[in-house]
Order: structure tokens, then C-alpha cells, then sequence
């Protein structure tokens, strides 16, 4: 099944009557040529036969086989083909929708059995078995049992599962703006705070770029901001004058000239985004957008929190939000919209998003008296995925807060120091010097200067208000038990889902390790998860670079091309030779293109857990899947 950047490209090809160059279909895709040529090989490994042919012209498709994969695809686009597909359909269904769902009737809609209905439902009840909630099936129809509390819970876990990682890019950017504004656009920022002391991470910068490139196209629609008489300062002196000339070089570069309004959105669009407290005056907000849309937001963000468990009310999501919602106002009164060619794409490369923008815009309508547009609506979608995929991204680190009395600012240096020493794992979204707000905290590790009770609700951390070697090994320590103790969940959640006993093997002593990598490859194809070339892939990456680790191989593809994630899993009692290594553990993981991240988590995990000598020695003994399955989830 083609997604929808590899059906783009062999539509492209189909229609064209000459060869198209890996550079001609990185520009009409909006991706890097690397990109293009990787969707190509993609496209080729899913035909039994390549259909894309490539010579020095360029690449050209087979038109018969081309425009049969191409129909199926189109087919089957709306309807959910994996068990992740399935599980977000019927908790879609059933849990936002409040539809009835009958099971023949989702036998006939979905096109599977009865069988693989209810192994879906105990896949969803043993990945979300600490919820409070279950899906079951009493008298042919789904329900979904629990009080609404844990539902909402369940719906907000559900959605994160499934948002996207990097949803606004470089690529979707290209996608969606014409490329030179892009590189325009970077280029400015990137210059200008270059010697300066405000300083943008990668999603920082995407984010801005992003807010950026819509102001810029709907100015050259004649589209501008309805003036209103409040004007604030966003930013202190020195940072102001930065942001100034960056906004003279916008205006000179794209030929505009920009009204009092647009230029204080843009200081609030870096207030935003650049390195701050978690610290925002929301009553500025109000005076620059105008109370009817703070209401609005307020309204909506309510809704969505009791509807589907996402709480967009925060500042990172709010101001920027706000004012594109500002803009929003203003075309609809006078009587213009923004276009977009995402739509589509959105709906079908990311059915989370589409479905919160979707709600977000009916209720917009709603609430501001305006009609919003289809393109209106892909652009709220950017929004909504940005911040689905910054929430994610933190969700990763450990949600932090910092006690600290403030003491000739050394609180806000404390601040500064720990986020930046500590930035890929602490998300630190409070700075308290109120022990009475202590309570109210729903984090998970509370760094502090000043000695405190242990908590049942997070862990303490006790450190001077001076970041000396001492306080970052001690944070450090509890970075990684925290990391520990998560891998170890994400395997428990995960483990009865990957891992199956039609893909257990016992492994003799004169076996190495291309049969080993056959034998199991051979049951995967057989179950029709994989195709054929994928264990040449397997090989390819072994001969690339050994997977043996210690005592333990984790062979897998350098490509997500299984149909759906599974794991393979040989045990020998004597160790067998793995390339130039022995090893008594094989793990083969056949990934799908939706599960890449998790990957990532599940294989760091098992590394951790079979690096552990206990249980390597454990291991040694297995006999049976059953005795496999329990030492792994003993040691978890």
C-alpha cells in the first residue's frame, strides 16, 4: 500500500510522457532529491516487479502496473488496513463519535473476520490494560466500559500514541509554500540572530517559519490585519531591535510594507517561540487579538479537553495559535480565505490531526460567526499537528518543575542552566518560589535548592542553586533511572502485541546465522508480513554492520516495510556463531512504516534488558515461548 508521498510521486510519473529527474520530483514533491530516490526504491519493493525503471534521462513508470497500483491504493485509502489502523477507527467510533458499532457490520466495513476483530480488541485491552477502561463485545455490539474520567484519559493517551513525529519540516513547509520563500525566510533569521543573545531550537524555528510564511502569503493576497488601537512590547529593548530589522529585511526581500499590527505580531511570534520562562502575560493577548477571540479559544480549548483529553490551552500553542486565529477573523470579514493544497495529504497521511482540526473549525465557525474554508481548515491542521508533536516530544522527557527562592534572580539562572544542560531530557514547565503551589504540580521530578518532603506524586531532587559538577550528576542519575523505568513500561504495553509464539524458535548449536535469519524470514513471508526482498534488506544490513551485542542479535531491515510490527525470537542453549561473534539470543524485528519510532524505544529496551547478565543467563535456559515471555516480563 502506497502512503501518500509515494502515491504523489508514481502520479506524477504515470501522467508524464517523458523521464522526470530525481531533482524534477523533489521540486514538484517539496522534499530533498535523497527524499525522492528513497520513495522510489520504497515504490519498487512493494511491486513483486520493479515499476519504475531509471536510465541517465530519469525515471519513468511502467503505465500498466503503475495505474493497477494506483487504483488499489485509491481503494483502499479510506479504509483502516493494519491493527493500529483499526484500534484508532474503533476508538474513534466509539469513544469520540459515540457511534453504535456493530461487529458484522465493522466484519463487512473493515473487511476482516470476526477473529481478527476480537484479537484487535484484546491487542487494544492489553496495550491500554493501566487505563481503568476496556473494550468489549456484549450482544454483537462494541462498548467501551469505565468511568469518564479514564475514557477522556484513554483518548488523549490514544491520540499521542498516533501523532505524528516532525509534523512541520522543512519538507511540509516546501510542500505547502513556494521553496525560495522558504530558504528566504531561514536565511533572515538565521542571520540576523547569528551574533545575537536570542537563541531558536530546530522546532522553534520551524514553528516560526511556518507563521511567518502564512502572514507573508496572505499579505500578497491583500489580506491584511484589521487594525486595532492596543500596541504592547513583546520583548526587551535590545531583543526588540533584532526582531525590528528582521522585519525591515522581510519587508524588503518580499516587497511589503507591513501595518503597526502585523509588526507586533511578529515580536510576539519570537516572544513565543525563543527561550523563555514559562511565564506569559495572557492579558497582553487579550489587548492584541481582541476578547472575542480569547473567549472563542477559551470555549474551544475547554471542549477539546473534555472530548478527546488534549489540553492546547498552553502558552506555547495559545499565542501563536491566537494570532493566526486573529488573521483567520479578519479574512472572514472581509470577505477572503487562505488556500491550501494539504488538505488531502493531511487527511490521509495524518487522520489525528484532520479529525482535531476538523472539530476545531466547526466549532470556530460556531462560536466567531464566520464561515472557515477548506484551506482555512489545512492550516489550523498545521497548528494543531505542530503542537500534537511538540506535546509528544516532551512527553519523551521527564515533565519537571524547579523550586527555587528568589534570590537575586538566581532562580531564573537556575532555570536557564538546567534547561539548557538538560534540554533533550527535562521538560521544565514551572519555576516555583511559593512552597503553597508545590501541591498543585503535575510533574515528575521536582528539582529543588531548598530541602524537601518526599512526594508519592513525583521525585525530589535535592541540588545547590549553583550548577557544579556535583548537581549535574546528580540530575543526570535520575535521568537515567527515569529512562530505565520507562523502557521498561514501553515494553510491558507492547510486549503481548510485537512478540507471538508462531514466531518463537529453538535454535540448534550447528545453525548460524543465515539460516537462522532464513528460518524466520520464511515464517514472516509465510504469514504474508513481509515480502520476498526483505531478507535481502536483513542481509544487507548485516554485512553493513554486525547486530550482535554481547549475546544477543538484533537483526533487522534499514527499512520499514513490514506490513505490520513483528518480532521473531530464537533461543540457543549453546551458543551459535553470528558472523565473527557467538551469540545465544536472536531477536529479528520486521518493522512497518507506522510503528518507526516505537522501534526505536523497543529496541533500546530489549538491549538494556538482554545486556543484563542475570538475564542473559535466564534466557539461556528458555525451552518455550511461555518461559521466554516470563523471564522478559519478570525482569521487567
Amino acid at each position: 500500500m502506497l502512503n501518500n508521498n509515494q502515491q504523489r510521486l508514481l502520479q506524477l510519473l504515470f501522467e508524464s510522457n517523458q523521464p522526470l529527474t530525481a531533482n524534477q520530483l523533489s521540486e514538484k514533491l517539496g522534499c530533498s532529491v535523497r527524499t525522492a530516490k528513497t520513495y522510489v526504491a520504497q515504490i519498487n519493493r512493494l511491486a513483486a516487479e520493479p515499476l519504475i525503471l531509471s536510465s541517465r534521462q530519469g525515471y519513468v513508470a511502467l503505465k500498466t502496473e503503475a495505474k493497477q497500483l494506483l487504483i488499489s491504493t485509491n481503494n483502499a485509502s479510506d479504509i483502516p488496513q493494519t491493527f493500529r489502523d483499526r484500534a484508532f477507527y474503533i476508538i474513534k467510533q466509539s469513544m469520540i463519535h459515540k457511534a453504535q458499532l456493530d461487529v458484522f457490520d465493522l466484519e463487512e466495513s473493515l473487511f476482516v473476520s470476526y477473529g481478527t476483530l476480537k484479537n484487535d480488541i484484546q491487542k487494544i485491552n492489553q496495550m491500554f490494560s493501566k487505563s481503568g477502561v476496556r473494550v468489549v463485545i456484549r450482544d454483537n455490539k462494541i462498548q467501551v466500559t469505565g468511568n469518564e474520567k479514564d475514557k477522556r484519559r484513554l483518548i488523549s493517551h490514544f491520540i499521542m500514541e498516533e501523532a505524528p513525529h516532525h509534523f512541520v519540516d522543512r519538507s511540509l513547509l516546501t510542500q505547502n509554500f513556494n521553496r525560495t520563500d522558504v530558504e528566504q525566510i531561514e536565511q533572515i533569521i538565521k542571520e540576523e540572530l547569528a551574533p545575537s543573545t536570542l537563541k531558536l531550537n530546530d522546532y522553534a524555528l520551524i514553528n516560526l517559519m511556518m507563521h511567518l510564511l502564512i502572514m507573508i502569503q496572505s499579505l500578497h493576497h491583500d489580506d491584511t490585519l484589521l487594525s486595532r488601537d492596543a500596541y504592547s512590547s513583546w520583548l526587551n529593548t535590545y531583543d526588540a531591535a533584532i526582531v525590528t530589522k528582521i522585519i525591515k529585511r522581510i519587508e524588503n526581500v518580499f516587497n511589503l510594507i507591513l501595518n503597526k499590527h502585523e509588526r507586533e505580531e511578529i515580536h510576539m511570534l519570537f516572544h513565543a517561540n525563543v527561550d523563555h520562562l514559562p511565564l506569559s502575560d495572557r492579558d497582553k493577548l487579550t489587548t492584541t487579538v481582541g476578547d472575542n477571540i480569547v473567549r472563542a479559544m477559551s470555549s474551544l480549548f475547554a471542549e477539546v479537553q473534555h472530548i478527546f483529553g488534549i489540553d492546547l490551552d498552553n502558552d506555547y500553542f495559545v499565542f501563536p495559535f491566537s494570532l493566526h486565529l486573529n488573521k483567520l477573523f479578519s479574512r472572514a470579514m472581509q470577505g477572503s480565505s487562505l488556500n491550501s493544497p494539504l488538505t488531502e495529504s493531511l487527511k490521509q497521511d495524518f487522520p489525528v490531526v484532520f479529525e482535531l482540526a476538523v472539530f476545531v473549525s466547526f466549532r470556530l465557525s460556531q462560536l466567531l460567526h464566520i464561515p472557515i474554508t477548506e484551506g482555512e481548515r489545512a492550516y489550523i491542521a498545521l497548528h494543531i499537528g505542530a503542537e500534537l508533536d511538540r506535546q509528544k516530544q516532551h512527553s519523551e522527557k521527564i515533565r519537571t518543575a524547579i523550586f527555587s527562592p528568589n534570590y537575586m534572580n538566581l532562580n531564573t539562572q537556575l532555570y536557564q542552566h538546567v534547561s539548557k544542560q538538560f534540554e533533550h531530557d527535562l521538560n521544565v514547565v514551572a519555576l516555583v518560589n511559593d512552597p503553597s503551589e508545590l501541591d498543585k504540580l503535575d510533574v515528575s521530578l521536582l528539582i529543588t535548592t531548598v530541602p524537601q518532603a518526599s512526594s508519592m506524586a513525583y521525585r525530589v531532587v535535592t541540588i545547590s542553586p549553583f550548577m557544579t559538577s556535583k548537581e549535574k550528576s546528580t540530575i543526570m542519575a535520575t535521568i537515567e533511572e527515569h529512562r530505565r523505568n520507562v523502557q521498561r513500561d514501553f515494553l510491558r504495553r507492547y510486549f503481548d502485541i510485537y512478540f507471538g509464539e508462531q514466531f518463537f524458535f529453538t535454535l540448534q548449536p550447528i545453525m548460524q546465522r543465515d539460516q537462522v535469519v532464513t528460518l524466520m524470514c520464511d515464517q514472516l513471508e509465510h504469514r504474508h508480513i513481509v515480502s520476498p526482498s526483505f531478507r535481502q534488506h536483513v542481509f544487507e544490513r548485516e554485512e553493513a554492520a554486525g547486530t550482535a551485542f554481547g549475546t544477543v542479535a538484533l537483526p533487522h531491515s534499514v527499512y520499514m516495510e513490514a506490513r505490520q510490527t513483528t518480532f521473531s525470537v530464537g533461543i540457543a542453549k549453546n551458543s551459535i556463531r553470528w558472523g565473527e561473534r557467538r551469540v545465544n539470543i536472536v531477536v529479528l524485528a520486521a518493522i512497518s512504516q507506522n510503528d518507526q519510532q516505537r522501534f526505536m524505544h523497543l529496541y533500546e529496551a530489549l538491549i538494556t534488558m538482554f545486556s543484563e547478565p542475570q538475564v542473559a543467563t535466564a534466557l539461556a535456559r528458555v525451552r518455550n515461548f511461555e518461559q521466554f515471555k516470563n523471564v522478559v516480563k519478570t525482569n521487567m
